[in-house]
């Protein structure tokens, strides 16, 4: 759960939030599980249904029950038609009637609320078993096991983690394990409480798991099974120096949500409180962390250039406490024009550039030499993109330019007298980066692979979806495949500022957007929106979605591509 640092601030963190594993947008758990395994029983999916809801209340955060989901309504998530919405009254909509429940012979034609649906019993067992365990309600979590972790990606089997409530004066430490797979699985992985009995609680059995002296501990689950354990003995605090230090940072600069790290040694159940200081005010509280890593994202965005001064605070439960200080370069700067030289080994002919949401600039003609590019608004990140266009439907393309602006640019960039920044980038045919000459004796640039028979990257149809088109799923805007792995559709834009997203009708196997990075990858699934700005309105335009492997045709390493074009 690294990703919960994003959230630690002033007023809120991770473990106060509110999860859910089934809303009107996302679509019922019932309905996620079916759509990802077709072929599941109706016995399966009622454990996968009982073990996700026990994954739901057994984690940090405040469970979010949608209702319907305690009768075992799945929908169809197609959210026009309003499937995520059924009420439990008697539908007539045939429809409706039609959707299979979780758990019950019933369907929406009957009056859907029961409380002994197996569903509603089992939320209702594991609401009394969170009220009942203050850990399980407020403790810290922490990652134990992932059988992602040791096999390879394999998302069917074991997970583990810790509940601990480090505010009471004698913290007993709670394992809440899980078995998404069909099969029995045995997982051995560390706790904080060597030596111990770990007894199962909430189902009267006996049989404990046992700790060693170093704190490992091996389980074996039953098929698609969770259960909790308690230690029989309170975590013995730490006898090990206490140190704490800020994390290096090899950038000179920082900008944006800048993070902030705090290394601690001794004791893994630390307080670390981070401050900021700007200039001459006041020195400033803004979030507090109780688990490695220790850290926080700083939003920085109204600083232009500034040093800042960064102060923790660490403790431990002995009542040892560490502080100190660093200083960092806040630099929120941008480029506004990039005068791309590039070296075109290959007689490429067009230069495109896109920043971190999509936004393209060009095409630009390579023929005319330097290229200015004005850059607007944010652009953290800029991909260009060099090809050449053998016919309408062929691109034939350069190895991908990936450029982390506040890193690569903006230390070689001049102020103009009107107070814009400007910086020339030199690109050589080894792709090398500079922001002075470097054009070197290589004769041809490296090249991503081009394969006119290449199958298509998608199993599903997939469509350009965004505010043109209400974010449907329409067959006008289904996207063709030309082979080589491109593929395109005709869109008609009324409007300036058109958001979208390359996504199937159901979200799940392509939802491709922003934000693009300096990563090999030039979207985040299920990310921020795309945009395109029409130079013409009330008109068509040809979107492009193009997906290529590197030059050794190496799919793990694809190079994204989003082409809108007359």
């Amino acid at each position: 759960v690294e990703a919960d640092d994003y959230y630690n601030d002033t007023h809120t963190n991770a473990h106060k939030l509110g999860t859910f594993i089934s809303n009107h947008d996302f679509g019922r758990i019932g309905w996620v599980i079916k759509d990802m395994k077709p072929d599941v029983t109706d016995d399966e999916l009622l454990k996968r249904v009982q073990l996700a809801h026990a994954m739901l209340f057994f984690s940090r955060g405040a469970p979010i029950i949608y209702y319907g989901d305690e009768q075992g309504f799945t929908g169809d998530n197609n959210i026009d038609e309003n499937s995520n919405r059924l009420d439990m009254f008697p539908s007539q909509t045939e429809e409706f009637i039609n959707y299979d429940l979780v758990g019950t012979d019933a369907t929406a034609a009957d009056d859907n609320f029961d409380t002994s649906h197996p569903l509603y019993v089992t939320i209702q067992q594991l609401a009394a078993l969170r009220k009942a365990h203050q850990t399980l309600r407020r403790g810290l979590q922490i990652g134990r096991f992932g059988t992602e972790d040791s096999e390879g990606g394999n998302n069917f089997g074991v997970l583990a983690y810790s509940r601990i409530d480090i505010e009471q004066p004698s913290p007993i430490e709670y394992l809440a394990v899980f078995n998404t797979s069909n099969e029995p699985q045995t997982a051995t992985f560390a706790t904080a409480t060597p030596e111990a009995d770990f007894i199962r609680v909430g189902d009267g059995s006996n049989t404990p798991l046992s700790s060693d002296a170093s704190g490992m501990v091996t389980v074996t689950a039953a098929p698609l099974s969770y259960a909790v354990y308690a230690a029989n003995k309170a975590i013995a605090e730490s006898d090990a120096p206490f140190t704490a230090q800020f994390a290096e940072v090899e950038a000179s600069s920082s900008a944006g949500d800048i993070e902030v790290e705090v290394l601690v040694e001794g004791d893994q159940f630390a307080l670390v409180d981070f401050y900021v200081q700007q200039g001459d005010e006041p020195m400033t509280y803004i979030g507090s962390d109780k688990t490695a890593p220790y850290r926080i994202y700083w939003p920085s965005q109204h600083i232009v250039r500034e040093d800042i001064t960064f102060h923790f605070e660490a403790s431990n439960r002995t009542g040892a406490s560490i502080s100190g200080e660093t200083v960092r370069t806040v630099d929120n700067r941008r480029i506004d024009q990039v005068n791309v030289h590039y070296q075109n080994g290959n007689q490429r002919q067009l230069m495109i550039a896109y920043n971190q949401v999509g936004y393209q600039y060009g095409p630009f003609n390579l023929n005319e030499g330097t290229i200015p590019i004005q850059l607007s608004g944010e652009n953290s990140y800029l991909h260009l993109v060099f090809q050449d266009r053998p016919d309408i439907n062929q691109f034939l393309i350069d190895d991908v330019i990936r450029i982390n602006t506040q890193e690569v640019l903006l230390p070689g960039s001049q102020q103009t007298e009107q107070g814009k920044w400007v910086v020339d980038l030199y690109i050589n045919n080894d792709h090398e980066l500079a922001t002075t000459n470097n054009f070197n004796a290589t004769e041809k640039a490296p090249v991503l692979v081009n394969q006119p028979d290449a199958p298509e990257p998608f199993d599903v149809d997939i469509y350009i979806r965004g505010s043109n088109n209400s974010w449907e799923a329409r067959e006008s805007d289904r996207m063709e495949y030309l082979g080589n792995h491109i593929y395109r559709t005709e869109i008609r834009i009324n409007d300036a500022i058109t958001e979208f997203k390359v996504a199937d009708a159901q979200w799940l196997d392509a939802d491709i957007g922003g934000l693009i990075t300096d990563s090999p990858e030039i979207y985040s699934r299920g990310g921020p929106n795309l945009t395109f700005e029409a130079p013409e309105t009330n008109r068509s335009y040809y979107f492009y979605y193009i997906q290529k492997p590197d030059e050794d045709g190496n799919v793990e390493k694809i190079h994204q591509i989003f082409r809108v074009e007359d």
